[in-house]
């Protein structure tokens, strides 16, 4: 079977003679995934295994390795073992890493993460998507079921992104061309796609961060405000809506000035990291933490909640350039 389905593989099976498969972690829109022994090398090792049925005009697990063996073992993103095709299937495998974003969320008591940990989070994913744009890629995926945290060999307390599928490369301003797509040809998570994707343009760097701040506010608040919508008409609409400090009351003010500065990028401009990077960690400077202030799924209390209101009752939502 193709993508929307799984693959015949089942835990025991080997792949290439190399790879043993241990476990099924997850299926989705690009083929299945397992924990696997790859005895490639002397001393076996566990590893994330990847795999799809090979279709040579619409490989995209090809694409996500194009994207990994350039990103690979760089600060927030997993190493790259070892690529193949097996028959009518084409597989990746690289370094096994924890659960996902969501996944520890879910299981946090308020289904909440506090202030230091929304902050400590965005900052190490801000670095990542910055690592993945300098590298020439876009991710048009950001969630939080593609962060993972270190798996057994790593630290709880680094993050990762993953899943590569729909990165495209970052456009210059002269390749760049206002192409209007299809309705149903909208790339992307809906909950966490920016504006311009419900606008039916492409994406450019600025809407890698959209999507991050929109986690922001979910992992802080619980949910987003246009959760349970699924007509994407109305999605689009309420998206609209939010201006910059409505969308991110609940959060330090710094979060709504970068919401903000983002909105207004042009799709082709790179946006100004260094300075997101400052306004974290004023956050950090003002409540007392710092990097490696544990997360919250790293102590076994939760923290008491230092809330923010924003005194701005601005209801007109900001332009998107």
């Amino acid at each position: 079977m193709s993508r929307g389905g799984t693959t015949h593989f089942q835990p025991g099976d080997v792949i290439q003679q190399h790879f043993i498969l241990r476990k099924r972690l997850g299926t989705g829109g690009f083929g299945d995934i397992f924990q696997a022994t790859s005895t490639l090398k002397r001393k076996p090792i566990e590893v994330a295994l990847k795999v799809d049925v090979y279709e040579p005009t619409d490989n995209w697990l090809g694409k996500e390795v194009q994207t990994l063996s350039v990103v690979g073992g760089k600060p927030h993103f997993p190493k790259f073992i070892h690529s193949g095709i097996d028959g009518h299937y084409f597989f990746y495998a690289m370094e096994l890493l924890g659960p996902n974003l969501y996944e520890i969320r879910k299981k946090q008591r308020t289904r909440t993460f506090s202030i230091q940990t929304t902050v400590n989070v965005v900052i190490q994913l801000l670095e990542a998507v910055q690592t993945l744009h300098n590298c020439g890629f876009i991710h048009r995926d950001i969630k939080p079921m593609n962060v993972v945290i270190g798996g057994p060999s790593k630290a709880m307390h680094d993050l990762y992104l993953i899943d590569y599928g729909l990165c495209i490369p970052v456009l210059s301003r002269e390749q760049y061309q206002e192409t209007l797509y299809e309705e149903s040809n909208i790339i992307g998570t809906f909950h966490y796609c920016s504006p311009t994707t419900h606008h039916r343009r492409e994406c450019g760097r600025r809407d890698d961060i959209i999507s991050l701040l929109y986690m922001a506010v979910e992992m802080r608040l619980g949910k987003l405000p246009w959760a349970g919508v699924t007509d994407m008409k109305e999605l689009r609409k309420v998206k609209d809506s939010y201006c910059s400090e409505i969308l991110m009351e609940g959060l330090p003010p710094e979060f709504a000035e970068i919401f903000m500065d983002v909105l207004g990028l042009q799709a082709t401009t790179a946006p100004d990291y260094a300075r997101y990077l400052k306004l974290l960690k004023q956050v950090q400077k003002r409540l007392s933490f710092n990097n490696r202030t544990p997360f919250d799924w790293e102590i076994s209390q939760p923290r008491a909640s230092i809330p923010y209101k924003s005194p701005i009752k601005a209801t007109k939502s900001d332009p998107v350039q």
